[in-house]
């Protein structure tokens, strides 16, 4: 399953292919530890390669240069905020690491953008969650672990021959998101409820998507259009290109626009998609209240 770093690298290339423009680049030339305040890169110079003073990404930390000695590649950051610039965590990097120079779409702020997309979704898309305890009487009200969920999607209890039996009368509390139960399970047995709740954000990009956010596999190419979508209309992607791929047809003026139209579509259609699938699999059945 993709990682919040694979995500990113989904996010980034979409982003750049709307535009001939892509970020300066090179390899790191040797380790660097998270209290080093210079760095040597293998390149200073070119069209797609190279650096130049300003801030500049190795990995998910942000570091900002003051200078840089084209001759032997040294880059001399700058005093006090250098490493972990812009809230980013100064870290140990290893030799031929990329070096992105000014990068126009630092990971790091990619990573907030998909967890706000991640809080956006909810509640069209949920993760399900499992609680499970023992049927007790004459005290049949239950905590949950989230208060309160979205929705109980069901509640089973474990009969004596093993077989899991849907309980059909249960209540939800909508203000403390306890879950009382009615009649039928038997004392001591073992109670299953799946509910709904909020999907969890990345802490960062090692987190595996599946097991940080709840949500199904085929979800996550929502996020990254999702992230895409949001960052169209203030990024002119369309016209990024300084000449136009063929000059007799110069890129229009609203292209951006239309760009950011587009992908916010393809967004909401597969969002749709999504939460319908997934209600799907937790269809609604009638419930009796809780006696």
């Amino acid at each position: 399953m993709p990682t919040a770093g694979q995500l990113i690298d989904q996010i980034v290339a979409q982003l750049h292919g709307w535009g001939s423009t892509q970020d300066r680049i090179t390899p790191l030339s040797a380790d660097i530890g998270p209290s080093d305040t210079s760095f040597n890169v293998d390149a200073t110079a070119g069209v797609s390669v190279g650096i130049t003073p300003g801030p500049v990404e190795i990995d998910s930390e942000q570091l900002y240069v003051a200078s840089v000695d084209q001759g032997s590649g040294n880059c001399t950051l700058a005093d006090g905020f250098g490493r972990g610039f812009s809230g980013t965590t100064a870290a140990t990097h290893i030799n031929g690491t990329k070096v992105v120079s000014r990068p126009k779409f630092p990971r790091v702020w990619c990573l907030q953008q998909l967890n706000d997309v991640i809080g956006a979704v909810y509640p069209s898309l949920f993760r399900v969650d499992t609680f499970v305890t023992t049927v007790t009487y004459p005290k049949n009200t239950y905590t949950l672990p989230v208060q309160p969920p979205l929705r109980v999607l069901d509640v089973q209890w474990q009969n004596p021959l093993g077989n899991w039996e849907r309980c059909f009368s249960y209540e939800l509390d909508p203000y403390d998101g306890t879950l009382r139960v009615g009649g039928g399970p038997m004392l001591g047995r073992p109670l299953r409820i799946a509910y709904s709740t909020e999907p969890s954000p990345f802490a960062g990009e090692a987190d595996d998507f599946i097991t940080t956010t709840g949500l199904p596999a085929t979800c996550a190419d929502v996020l990254t259009l999702g992230v895409v979508a949001k960052q169209a209309p203030g990024l002119d992607l369309a016209r990024a290109q300084i000449t136009p791929v063929d000059p007799a047809r110069p890129v229009p003026p609203g292209s951006a626009v239309a760009v950011a139209k587009y992908i916010m579509a393809m967004y909401q259609d597969r969002l749709k998609n999504e939460g319908t699938t997934l209600r799907k699999q937790y269809r609604s059945f009638v419930v009796r209240t809780a006696q």
